[in-house]
């Protein structure tokens, strides 16, 4: 009777490690593909931060330029 036991609670316990390492390799997928998804998101951002700031910058010496041609023809 005990050994019965000791068989029905080592296989519980297998089945739960199995379950486990299933469940744990499942997260760490999803860790991963959410990982990379922020990884890709921040490359997008500092991309776009990057493109906006040279069109400021493009804008602001074009209003620097009209400004100046305009006192030149006063």
């Amino acid at each position: 009777m005990a050994s019965n036991s000791v068989e029905v609670s080592n296989s519980a316990l297998h089945d739960f490690s199995e379950v486990f390492a299933a469940s744990t390799a499942c997260i760490d997928t999803l860790l991963t593909r959410v990982f990379i998804l922020v990884g890709i998101l921040i490359v997008i951002l500092v991309t776009l931060i990057f493109i906006a700031f040279l069109s400021l910058k493009n804008v602001w010496h074009r209003l620097q330029k009209t400004v100046s041609d305009r006192k030149e023809e006063k």
